[in-house]
């Protein structure tokens, strides 16, 4: 069940923002459709280039220190504040600068995003070397996710247009969201920081650039 919490932030963060960002950028805030699609495409694009550096960061921590919960800490507290960021937008901006500001929000919450999904994705391996305890891990995961992405999709624009469906409606709505990310993720880190075992030093990469090489080994392999 701790493991299985942090699917609440990952579920939320990965829902939400897909739903009704392009609805504020355009809508709330008066951001041009196109200029709002690249908003929306930026972090997307940012997530696929950071992930594999911070997975090589989080193997070497492992095997520094026999866990990875320092980033997945790191992850949980700071996702919160790039969430709520995004949609904390001041009143009276202009479109441009609404959406430079949720551009680079987007993107630190994205960041932290990396840092606590990466890590968290690779904990059942650290927990137990059994397969069918791995699995249940994994099931119990599975099946908060599921229910995180429909409570959050449906509850966050509840939230939204209880409280009026105007600009402070999305604050309102991001701060509530915002701590049922923090509470399910801050849960991991808590009850299962302290009980993994020692990931062994065999085929240590080289560096944190050593996954980029890596990923494009295997799509030319797979390629073929």
């Amino acid at each position: 069940m701790g493991y299985a919490a942090g699917s609440v932030g990952t579920g939320g963060f990965g829902t939400l923002p897909g739903l009704v960002l392009a609805y504020y950028l355009t809508d709330t805030l008066g951001v041009a459709p196109a200029l709002g699609a690249l908003v929306v495409l930026l972090p997307k694009v940012w997530d696929v280039a950071i992930d594999p550096f911070v997975g090589a960061l989080s193997d070497a921590e492992a095997r520094r220190r026999s866990t990875r919960t320092r980033l997945v800490a790191l992850g949980a507290v700071t996702l919160p504040v790039g969430f709520l960021g995004m949609f904390a937008v001041p009143t009276g901006l202009a479109p441009g600068a609404s959406a430079v500001w949720i551009a680079v929000a987007f993107v630190l919450a994205t960041t932290s995003f990396s840092l606590f999904q990466v890590p968290y994705i690779a904990l059942p391996a650290d927990l137990t070397d059994g397969y069918r305890e791995r699995t249940r891990l994994l099931s119990w995961r599975i099946a908060v996710l599921a229910l995180a992405i429909l409570a959050m999709g449906a509850g966050g624009p509840a939230i939204r247009d209880a409280a009026g469906g105007e600009h402070r409606s999305y604050l309102i709505m991001g701060a509530a969201i915002a701590a049922l990310l923090v509470a399910g993720m801050l849960a991991t880190v808590l009850l299962v920081g302290r009980t993994q075992r020692a990931v062994p030093d065999a085929a240590a990469p080289s560096g944190p650039w050593h996954g980029y090489a890596e990923g494009v080994r295997l799509l030319r392999r797979d390629a073929r």
